[in-house]
């Protein structure tokens, strides 16, 4: 049932790290860092409940910060947490203290050097649990009777760790009611396995950057999507099937994804449809098109995006692998866009589909500003070594026989502090200047 008050639990003093809501009871649960006492905890509030405060509240007791907390789905009464190096699960009841443990694994308990943990979910209908790790495997952990002399018999601890996907961090972890376990990883894919970890079906061409979270549509058709043996995992040979569902990267994207992708034969069909495109890292550069309703912007994670303000859509996107964009600048005619970069690249893309014209590195300096004179035949980039470089598009070598085309023409020094403003005189000037006013003036 909905809780009888959508708003949040309050008195996560130092902010929260993680949040849950029961799918059963009435009651969330928060992990907390109190910035004052340098200490984080654990609590469970009763949302409906006139009592302002959580019913129970734990300090976590570890340097390890817990980033993950998750009800068991089939006993709300026990709770795990985990952070890079440390899982604990947790029981509580009301006006009752926490009872929690933490199992321990070490390196040469398997064998084989352990990955940060990411996430941590419960199994159904077992004792198990799995939490992920940031090198591809999975840590299974288990009630065992095999006398240890580090736990107790009803307590978890490592018994398997399944190498699930090698050397890509499995960010999202998930079991779905009908679609068993789902898994989002950095290399973009999102995979469902039964519940020992047997594959079941594969989105790997979303190609829109590492998995971040995933949200399955809610259908009140759910019933077909039931999978024979989903229950006690038992690997089917049905069709696959499962609700539609959001991905969303870290490359500030979200794609709708459907089931039928998986039996698409062309990796292109098998991308889902692209929902929403954000901005991964701050904006650098900005500059609105001399004529049309059009804004580029671009920022330090390498994206460049043309908008149109007027219809509030993206126009065209272009990704700079290895180069760093940090200002832009229109041409006046509105034909070309210069790029700067922070290595001193300087490249002309064409306005209309962004493809490239022409690059220049005259400078190991990043470029600062650029200017284009009122005929856009020539440009002015100035770099943070304090130089100004000048181009102009020209016959080679001013003979009308050869083409058009982006030359070098001249680079100069001479301010001693960074300059903050470069420009060329108007088209009312009778001669062509260049301006740079630099903080020494």
């Amino acid at each position: 049932p909905a809780p009888a008050s959508s708003e949040p639990p309050a008195g996560a003093a130092g902010g929260a790290a993680g949040a849950d809501q029961s799918k059963t009871l009435d009651q969330s649960r928060m992990l907390s860092k109190d910035q004052e006492q340098d200490y984080q905890s654990v609590s469970v509030w009763d949302w409906p409940a006139d009592q302002e405060g959580p019913i129970c509240t734990a300090a976590v007791g570890t340097q390890d910060i817990q980033t993950c907390v998750l009800f068991n789905a089939w006993d709300t009464h026990e709770i795990a947490t985990n952070g890079k190096r440390r899982v604990f699960f947790w029981t509580w009841d009301v006006e009752q203290p926490f009872q929690f443990y933490s199992p321990a694994l070490a390196p040469r308990d398997f064998k084989q050097r352990i990955g940060d943990y990411t996430q941590t979910i419960f199994l159904p209908e077992s004792t198990q649990a799995a939490t992920g790790t940031v090198d591809g495997d999975v840590v299974i952990w288990d009630l065992s009777l095999i006398v240890d002399g580090l736990s107790r018999p009803d307590e978890r601890r490592a018994v398997k760790i399944i190498k699930l996907c090698p050397d890509v961090s499995l960010n999202v972890l998930q079991v779905h009611e009908k679609a068993r376990v789902v898994i989002g990883a950095a290399d973009g894919a999102v995979r469902f396995y039964d519940y020992q970890f047997r594959v079941q079906a594969w989105f790997e061409d979303l190609s829109a950057g590492s998995v971040k979270s995933i949200s399955f549509e809610k259908s009140v058709d759910d019933e077909d999507y039931e999978l024979p043996g989903a229950s006690s995992g038992v690997g089917v040979e049905d069709d696959f099937k499962c609700p539609n569902f959001l991905v969303s990267t870290g490359s500030a994207l979200v794609v709708l994804a459907e089931s039928r992708l998986f039996y698409e034969l062309s990796p292109d069909d098998r991308r889902g449809r692209l929902v929403l495109q954000g901005l991964d890292s701050p904006v650098h550069g900005l500059c609105c098109h001399p004529q049309l309703p059009l804004v580029a912007v671009c920022g330090y994670s390498g994206f460049l995006h043309m908008w149109n303000y007027n219809t509030r859509s993206l126009h065209l996107v272009k990704i700079f692998e290895k180069l760093v964009p940090h200002i832009l600048q229109f041409s006046p005619d509105g034909k070309l866009l210069a790029v700067g970069f922070t290595n001193g690249h300087c490249k002309l893309l064409k306005s209309t589909d962004l493809s490239e014209v022409v690059s220049f590195r005259d400078s190991r300096d990043c470029v600062t500003h650029a200017a284009f004179s009122a005929d856009s035949s020539y440009l002015a980039l100035a770099h943070a070594d304090r130089c100004v470089c000048l181009y102009r598009y020209s016959h080679r070598p001013n003979d009308k026989n050869y083409p058009k085309e982006w030359m070098y023409s001249a680079k100069h020094k001479s301010h001693w502090r960074p300059i903050v403003g470069l420009c060329f005189s108007g088209a009312e000037s009778e001669k062509l200047r260049l301006f740079s006013v630099g903080e020494d003036m």
